[in-house]
């Protein structure tokens, strides 16, 4: 005679549960110290954009791609900004709610917020997109060549 044996479901499921960004990004403690790790991360992020970005200017007629220090000059902290026969795209920071704000003309207002663990500037949206992937992807639609990120 056979018996019928009740096994647990989770001995028989196919899925695995996936780390996800959901996790708000882990930040240094105290608040100097947040201000200025913050502070470097946008001057080396806008630095990495400048110079992924700045050789399409060769190869697209009425390309500019200029860094420069934010009008705000309170803050004294970098924009970067890239005109084109279209229209403008531009990264600003904002020092007080600790975010990157990328405007398009295509798409308009993203921000993004530095994720420490991972290193990623990464959307405030539900999607926690990468900085790069959407900068390529405006990029890519907008004119010929692509940014070239290390």
């Amino acid at each position: 005679m056979m018996k019928l044996v009740k096994l647990p479901i989770a001995l028989f499921s196919t899925t695995t549960k996936v780390a996800t960004r959901k996790n708000k990004p882990i930040t240094p403690s105290n608040s100097v110290s947040k201000s200025l790790d913050f502070r470097a991360e946008v001057e080396e992020v806008l630095d990495k954009l400048f110079i992924a970005i700045k050789p399409l200017e060769e190869i697209n007629p009425n390309f500019q791609c200029q860094l420069s220090n934010a009008e705000n000059s309170s803050e004294n902290t970098k924009t970067l900004l890239v005109a084109t026969k279209r229209g403008n795209f531009k990264f600003t920071p904002d020092m007080g709610k600790g975010i990157l704000i990328f405007q398009s003309y295509i798409t308009g207002y993203h921000s993004y917020q530095f994720d420490y663990e991972s290193r990623l500037w990464l959307s405030i949206k539900p999607d926690k997109h990468d900085l790069r992937g959407m900068v390529t992807r405006e990029f890519l639609r907008h004119c010929t060549g692509c940014p070239q990120f290390n």
